[in-house]
């Protein structure tokens, strides 16, 4: 745990540069390690934790099955990458989708993910992977009472293990 005390207060830092996670409440070690995580890496610089991925399963979206098609069983989600601000410029969010997106690849599993349409970097870099886009709506991730983002789902290009 002692990687939770390090990663998060550098979540709620991120979250006051970036505005991820979009709620404030949620910049914190346990919503970090929360949810229905499958598997998480961390990144480290220096033997400091820098950085967090993880895959959640089950993952569902708008769109997400007709884009995935029905050969599959399960679909994994990419979820809660985040770059500390002493990680970045390093390649570090790469590496961290990198892992996520081989281990997708050895289990023989789509992967897709969510992002919100203000997080421009995000964006970009997974375009720049080849991450296709598949859907735009309103999310209701936080009910009736949102917010109510708009969000862009995200398939990963098919990679096969090494």
């Amino acid at each position: 745990m002692a990687d939770a005390d390090i990663l998060g207060p550098a979540l709620a830092e991120a979250h006051l540069l970036d505005g991820y996670p979009l709620m404030e409440e949620h910049a914190n070690a346990e919503w970090l390690f929360g949810g229905d995580v499958e598997k998480a890496w961390i990144a480290e610089l220096g033997g400091n934790p820098v950085g967090h991925v993880s895959v959640v399963q089950p993952f569902d979206a708008p769109g997400l099955s007709g884009a995935v098609g029905a050969g599959y069983t399960r679909t994994l989600g990419l979820s809660r990458l985040f770059v500390a601000p002493a990680g970045r410029g390093r390649g570090t969010a790469s590496a961290l989708i990198a892992c996520v997106e081989q281990y997708a690849a050895g289990v023989g599993a789509p992967l897709a993910l969510e992002v919100i349409e203000h997080n421009a970097a995000a964006i970009a870099l997974y375009e720049r992977r080849g991450w296709s886009r598949i859907n735009t709506y309103e999310a209701s991730w936080f009910g009736e009472n949102g917010p109510h983002p708009i969000a862009h789902l995200y398939l990963a290009p098919t990679r096969s293990t090494p």
